[in-house]
């Protein structure tokens, strides 16, 4: 996440709080994470520009 840029590198900073703060607030982004991300029907594939985004 470090090499991702901003905002992603910012992730990094959970790394120092206590699992015990960490693990209620990944529950809680996992309980709500079809309201964050959304829900699809079909998996996304890339097109030829966004194929570059990704790691391979």
């Amino acid at each position: 996440m470090r090499r991702s840029g901003l905002p992603w590198s910012l992730v990094n900073i959970c790394r120092i709080l206590p699992a015990a703060l960490r693990d209620p607030l990944y529950d809680l982004v996992a309980r709500n994470r079809y309201r964050i991300a959304g829900r699809r029907q079909t998996c996304m594939v890339p097109t030829a520009e966004e194929r570059d985004r990704f790691i391979a």
